[in-house]
């Protein structure tokens, strides 16, 4: 397998599990008792699956697929290593994605009944491209999904779904699909937050070593400015290969950081001595509680990302994983185990623990939006079902609240369904779709 994607396919409380791969990809049905079962559901591509994301593109109540392919893949059409037909800084390396054939991407609108089928109508860009890493979400605020590719070494693809359900492809108008200066980039991981507290969700896009990492601005209606250097993330990433990426509260102070995790594609650099195989995470701090303006700072080494944590990085999930109200991560590595980075800052500010139950939208609530007003700050939230690169997570949201209790808490779910609560105080809430709250614990 390549990648995974978590939902509640059949809304019935149990979270399925989709694993891509060089061909077929899997769908495994949640038994309810601790075990999986293969779903014969339709979804079973046969191309390069690497990353998915479920979403419910039409509204209906069922979460569909989209997956993302990046090669057309035959061992008998990839060149020889010692054929040379590929190289990179003067070494023989295997080529990819250059030199190969890109793929088309796949649809998969959800039938309701057990299975799914190609998206009757909706229509991919047939041009092939080396898709990696994407997301589903409303980076127009007008209450639908909209889906964001990050591909390698061509256009990035920002699709935005239109008045009759189709894919409408915004990517080059958007300002998302290309660098500031108009180059294409080689995007390998993307997450998305409203890391400037001005009610929208931006973009993050990791990207090949010797490049930046991109920072796109969310100006309103899909349209994006890269900020990377006005931000202050443009020269920490030039000699790292980025890949695994999340937006979340690392230190409890009410706003975005960034956490990316690195690692070389071809181990033959380290031989040659001219660049790591292994290489440390990065990590940077939002200023944005502090100063009242957004930038980030990288702090890697001094959270302990140094030296001693080197690996060849590629996927990122974050998750509180001893439930003490902070988010830690989860790294995998290439050829070594993954890597479990245990948040152990302790953030002095109480959080707030948010669990959604679709009943109208889906039983996931992908695609709810929650906004949190806490002393005085307003923080936006958009529960999704992948981000990073290759993965999925914790779908409890954590919100740290600066003024004590939040004043309000707002979702809004899909399908136009609004929940409105007031003087919340910190502890974890399980708020329902149509019962509101459900279950309420003290921290």
């Amino acid at each position: 397998g390549n990648g995974a994607a978590v939902a509640d396919v059949d809304n019935d409380g149990f979270v399925d599990l989709y694993v891509t791969a060089i061909g077929p990809n899997r769908l495994y049905r949640n038994n309810g008792d601790g075990t999986f079962s293969h779903w014969q559901s339709g979804t079973e591509d046969n191309q390069w699956g690497v990353s998915a994301v479920f979403t419910d593109w039409d509204g209906d109540g069922n979460l569909d697929l989209y997956v993302a392919n990046y090669v057309d893949f035959g061992v008998a059409r990839i060149p020889a290593l010692a054929d040379g037909a590929c190289a990179y800084r003067g070494i023989n390396v295997h080529c990819g994605p250059e030199g190969l054939a890109g793929a088309v991407d796949v649809f998969y609108r959800n039938r309701g009944d057990g299975r799914f089928e190609p998206w009757p109508g909706v229509e991919i860009d047939a041009d092939a491209t080396y898709g990696l890493a994407l997301l589903a979400t409303d980076c127009d605020a007008d209450g639908q999904p909209d889906i964001y590719v990050a591909t390698d070494s061509t256009i990035n693809l920002l699709y935005r779904r239109d008045a009759t359900g189709n894919l409408e492809d915004w990517s080059l108008f958007s300002g998302a699909g290309y660098s500031g200066d108009g180059r294409e980039q080689a995007g390998m991981g993307v997450t998305a937050a409203d890391y400037d507290a001005d009610g929208d969700f931006d973009l993050f896009v990791t990207n090949f070593q010797h490049d930046y990492n991109t920072l796109y601005t969310n100006v309103g209606g899909c349209i994006f400015d890269d900020d990377t250097a006005r931000y202050g993330l443009a020269i920490d990433s030039l000699p790292y290969m980025g890949w695994g990426t999340q937006f979340f509260d690392v230190d409890g102070d009410g706003d975005q950081d960034i956490f990316v995790a690195n690692g070389h594609v071809y181990p033959q650099m380290d031989a040659e001595g001219l660049e790591p195989w292994r290489q440390r995470n990065l990590l940077y701090l939002n200023d944005l509680a502090a100063t009242g303006e957004p930038g980030f700072h990288e702090v890697g080494v001094e959270a302990g990302l140094g030296m001693g944590n080197l690996a060849s990085s590629r996927g990122t999930a974050v998750a509180d994983f001893d439930n003490d109200s902070d988010y830690d991560v989860l790294v995998t590595n290439i050829n070594d185990s993954p890597t479990l980075l245990r948040n152990a800052g302790h953030s002095a500010v109480p959080a707030l623990r948010i669990s959604l139950v679709g009943r109208v939208a889906n039983r996931s609530a992908y695609g709810a939006v929650v906004t949190v007003q806490s002393g005085g700050r307003l923080q936006t939230f958009e529960l999704r079902g992948s981000d990073g690169y290759l993965g999925s997570n914790d779908v409890r949201l954590l919100v740290h609240l600066p003024g004590g209790t939040a004043e309000t808490v707002q979702v809004a779910w899909p399908g136009g369904q609004v929940t409105s609560l007031q003087n919340v105080d910190p502890g974890w809430l399980v708020i329902d779709e149509l019962r509101g709250v459900v279950a309420r614990r003290q921290p």
